[in-house]
């Protein structure tokens, strides 16, 4: 038999062993044993890309001790814990890059997006952006007479991440304070709150959108315990923007979009695909852990423990001076400034088992707050005042939405207007009817 032919038969031996063998694995998958328990979900090809991120997972466990979060991180770096297509959806419908260097992205003007449960998403909403990109409608300029209107600057709280924009704490607050305005007047509050923004971010929103035209009368500035972490900002999603879109014209069979769409149609009839696929993604992901940490960028590592480390003297003095550089525009303006500190549901549950640190990490955030000569509203405080209206059930079902400690409930929403409502009262004169 001559050495072709010999070549021949162990090619042709090979392939028959590598059909076999998945055809094998294949069975098995689907009758006998399934590893990784997701693999004949529906929702396999969401569970894929979320799952197989699990390296970063156990960064992300530092801070969230639930083994089942369906939480995805993205990209070089962590990008935003969301699940795979609302991830996309944001990405593609929502944000678009800016020009700025230090804002990185913003909304999209003018646009309609609807977020369902049962598209993968994590909570109903639907989503409308005015023609500056504001989740709000649009604001006549110059301010009509006898109005009285307030900026309400924020990140993904004060967008109100998971929850319809009447059921935001902007809109709460406006809502309390028209009923009882005085007669001929009304009040606008306005959603200045953009997912993903730290205070140097929402600065930089003032400016872009020339905020100071709609001539307010009291800004208040939603401060949240994430927001010194460059890596919360999600500068990073430009890249992301440019890898899912039309543009990803390097595509390669390791890369988030293409292995995706290879696993749609491979995965759609094979298991075995699936989980291959799954194994090319974790390896990816773990090449990228130990190339960053060879470069040293490990800095979004640190960001995110620091909920379990504390806030160190460096990044206290970033805080504070982002503070007062907020302070000091808004004042230059002749404009009075609120904060309003708002704490996550760890600081409010002594059961939970980082209770004690984030709740001496969000004290500091208050004093720093407070140190900017700037009145100061302690949420956590109004909170726990009122916990018996949302106790005994768990303080995630009564006040913050169920997939993750930060972003709140219509009910944690409304309760927080309460408590901002009091806090304008008690510190500016508005013009309300009395009670």
């Amino acid at each position: 038999m001559n050495r072709a032919r010999v070549g021949a038969f162990r090619l042709i031996a090979v392939v028959l062993s590598i059909v076999l063998t998945a055809g094998v694995m294949e069975l098995v998958l689907r009758f006998v044993y399934d590893p990784l328990g997701w693999l004949s979900q529906e929702n396999w090809e969401e569970e894929l890309f979320t799952r197989t991120y699990r390296v970063r997972h156990r960064d992300w466990a530092d801070v969230n001790p639930d083994p089942d979060v369906k939480y995805m991180w993205g990209g070089s770096r962590a990008n935003i814990p969301l699940p795979y297509k609302t991830y996309r959806r944001y990405l593609q419908e929502l944000y678009q890059p800016s020009d700025n260097a230090i804002m990185g992205f913003t909304h999209r003007p003018g646009v309609r997006v609807t977020f369902r449960t049962a598209a993968g998403d994590y909570e109903d909403m639907t989503v409308e952006t005015n023609s500056v990109g504001l989740r709000d409608r649009d604001f006549a300029r110059p301010k009509p007479p006898r109005t009285y209107r307030i900026l309400f600057v924020g990140d993904s709280v004060v967008f109100g991440a998971g929850v319809e924009a009447r059921d935001t704490v902007v809109k709460a607050l406006e809502d309390r304070l028209n009923r009882r305005a005085t007669r001929g007047w009304r009040f606008e509050v306005v959603n200045y709150g953009v997912g993903g923004y730290n205070t140097r971010q929402e600065l930089e929103l003032l400016k872009e959108t020339r905020a100071m035209q709609y001539e307010p009368d009291l800004i208040l500035l939603g401060v949240v315990m994430n927001d010194h972490s460059e890596t919360n900002s999600m500068l990073s999603w430009q890249g992301d923007l440019a890898r899912l879109g039309d543009r990803a014209a390097g595509a390669t069979l390791t890369d988030e979009p293409t292995a995706k769409l290879l696993a749609r149609y491979v995965g759609a009839r094979l298991r075995v695909g699936r989980l291959a696929f799954s194994g090319v993604q974790f390896v990816r992901k773990s090449a990228e852990r130990v190339a960053e940490a060879w470069r040293g960028e490990n800095s979004w590592r640190v960001a995110l423990r620091s909920h379990a480390t504390g806030l160190d003297p460096a990044t206290q003095q970033k805080i504070q001076a982002s503070l007062v550089a907020f302070r000091d525009y808004v004042r230059s303006h002749g404009v009075p400034l609120g904060l309003v500190v708002f704490p996550f549901e760890t600081t409010l549950d002594p059961a939970h088992p980082k209770h004690a640190e984030t709740a001496g990490e969000y004290q500091t955030w208050v004093r720093l707050a407070r140190s900017t000569d700037v009145p100061t509203l302690d949420l956590r405080a109004a909170f726990l005042g009122r916990r018996a209206e949302f106790t005994p059930v768990s303080i995630s079902k009564g006040l913050y939405a169920a997939w993750d400690h930060i972003h709140l409930n219509p009910r944690g929403h409304a309760m927080a207007a309460d408590a901002v409502d009091d806090f304008a009262r008690r510190h500016w004169r508005l013009p309300l009817a009395e009670r």
